[in-house]
């Protein structure tokens, strides 16, 4: 998956209508990535 499908899906999971507002709030580390994946699974 492109990192354009990554970043609709995460428009979608968040709730935001622009998706500029999520490519804001997706600048993370892979590491911080993990992390939170590591909190949802739980």
């Amino acid at each position: 998956m492109g990192s354009e499908n990554n970043a609709t899906l995460a428009q979608d999971y968040l709730g935001h209508a622009d998706i500029a507002t999520t490519r804001i709030s997706t600048h993370i580390t892979k590491e911080e990535l993990a992390g939170a994946a590591e909190l949802l699974a739980a």
